[in-house]
């Protein structure tokens, strides 16, 4: 396990995947507002996808479900 700040470490793993050629690396993140996830073999990107969340609408979706969930 490593933290790197504000970025996803993607260059870490593709210079790991190049070792071990073999294998295929699978990493998810998230981070303030972003989640993620790569996907790496043998030194290249086979999978990228990022996404952007709006931190408003989720924290009203997390209120909303606690009240829902609350009421049961």
């Amino acid at each position: 396990t490593f933290s790197t700040a504000y970025t996803p470490p993607i260059p870490v793993i593709v210079a790991a995947s190049t070792q071990f050629p073999t294998l295929r690396f699978c990493h998810s993140f998230s981070e303030g507002g972003f989640k993620g996830r790569c996907t790496v073999k043998a030194g290249r990107i086979i999978e990228q996808q990022l996404w952007q969340l709006d931190l408003e609408i989720a924290s009203f979706r997390v209120s909303i479900e606690s009240r829902f969930q609350l009421a049961l």
